[in-house]
C-alpha cells in the first residue's frame, strides 16, 4: 500500500503549483482537487442516522465500530492508491477535518499552504477585474470592493473559513508535528530550497526540478468559481507581486490585518513587526504635519498681532 499525504490549505496560495511541482517526483502521484474529503464525510453522515446501525452499535459496540473504521480506512486507501510510494490528495476540507483523519492514521502527514491574506484577496480582485462579466457563484455584489472583502473573509467564506480552520489547529493538542506549513512567500524567493525542504519531510530523495520549464498534471474546473480562481500554472516561475499589480485600499488592507493579526504574529511574525512600523512612520508624519501646522497658524497670528500694533502706534 502507498503512503496517502493529505493536502490543503489557503486559497491562492500555490497549492495547484506545489502540487504539480510535487508530481514530477517518480514517486510521488498527485490529485486535483479530490472528492476523497467529502466521500468519506458524507459516509460518516449517512450511517450516524441509519437506524439499523445504531441499533448494532447499542449491542455491539467495539466490534461494529471497528468495522466502521476498517471499512473506512480501505475505501480511502483503494481510491488512493495509484502506484507509487506517495500520493497526494489536495482538498482544503482535509484542514477542518485533521482530528478524523488522526483518529484514522495516527501518524498522518498533511501539507498546509499558507499565503498574506492581503496578497490572497488581491489575487482573487486581479482575477475578477479580468473576469468582471461573470459573477461570483454565490452573486455577492460585483462593485463593491468591501463588500466582497467582508464576504470572502467571513468564517463561512472561501477565505475565512480557511483561515478558521488554521486557527483551530492551535487548540488541537500535538497536531503540529504532522503539518507542514508551506509558506507561498518562501517559495517564491528560494524555491529549491523549500521544495528540498518539503521532500525531505516526506522521507524522499531530493528532486531537481526546472522552474523554467514547469510541467501541469491536473486541471481544475476553473467554471465552477465563475474563473475567479484559476488553476493553470505557468511554465516558468514568477513572482505575481500582486498587491503591487491590484492596488486594494489601504483600509481594507488594514482591517485584514487587523482581523487576522492572530495569523500574521504566528505564522509571518516578520511583517508584524513590518506593519508596526509602518504604522508608527505614518503616526509620525501625521504628528509632523499638525506640528508644521500649529507652528504655522502661531506664527501667522503673531504677524496679525504685530501688524495691529503697529496701526496702533501710527
Amino acid at each position: 500500500m502507498n503512503e496517502l499525504v493529505f493536502f490543503s490549505g489557503l486559497p491562492r496560495s500555490g497549492s495547484t503549483l506545489i502540487c504539480n511541482l510535487l508530481g514530477e517526483h517518480e514517486d510521488i502521484s498527485v490529485t486535483s482537487s479530490s472528492p476523497l474529503n467529502q466521500i468519506v464525510q458524507n459516509m460518516k453522515r449517512m450511517w450516524s442516522d441509519d437506524p439499523f446501525l445504531l441499533s448494532q452499535l447499542d449491542n455491539n459496540f467495539d466490534i461494529v465500530y471497528k468495522k466502521l473504521e476498517d471499512s473506512t480506512r480501505a475505501f480511502i486507501e483503494t481510491y488512493s492508491e495509484n502506484g507509487t510510494k506517495i500520493t497526494i490528495d489536495k482538498n482544503r476540507g482535509w484542514l477542518t477535518n485533521v482530528e478524523f483523519v488522526r483518529s484514522l492514521y495516527p501518524n498522518f502527514k498533511m501539507i498546509v499552504c499558507l499565503r498574506d491574506p492581503r496578497q490572497i484577496f488581491a489575487s482573487v480582485e486581479k482575477a475578477h477585474k479580468k473576469t468582471s462579466l461573470l459573477d461570483f457563484p454565490d452573486h455577492m455584489d460585483a462593485n463593491d470592493v468591501n463588500n466582497r472583502a467582508n464576504i470572502l473573509f467571513d468564517n463561512n467564506g472561501i477565505i475565512g473559513s480557511c483561515l478558521k480552520a488554521v486557527n483551530n489547529l492551535q487548540d488541537i493538542p500535538n497536531i503540529m508535528p504532522h503539518l507542514f506549513f508551506f509558506r507561498y512567500e518562501d517559495f517564491l524567493q528560494k524555491p529549491q530550497e523549500t521544495m528540498d525542504s518539503l521532500f525531505k519531510w516526506l522521507g524522499l530523495e531530493t528532486k531537481k526540478i526546472d522552474f523554467n520549464n514547469m510541467k501541469q498534471y491536473t486541471f481544475e474546473s476553473d467554471s465552477y468559481y465563475r474563473m475567479k480562481f484559476c488553476h493553470k500554472i505557468k511554465t516558468k516561475l514568477e513572482n505575481p507581486k500582486t498587491l503591487e499589480t491590484t492596488p486594494i485600499s489601504p483600509r481594507i488592507l488594514d482591517e485584514i490585518f487587523r482581523r487576522y493579526e492572530w495569523f500574521y504574529k504566528t505564522y509571518y511574525p516578520e511583517l508584524v513587526s513590518v506593519t508596526q512600523s509602518q504604522k508608527e512612520q505614518t503616526i509620525s508624519n501625521v504628528s509632523q504635519i499638525s506640528n508644521n501646522n500649529i507652528e504655522e497658524q502661531v506664527a501667522s497670528e503673531i504677524d496679525d498681532v504685530l501688524k495691529k500694533n503697529k496701526k496702533v502706534k501710527k
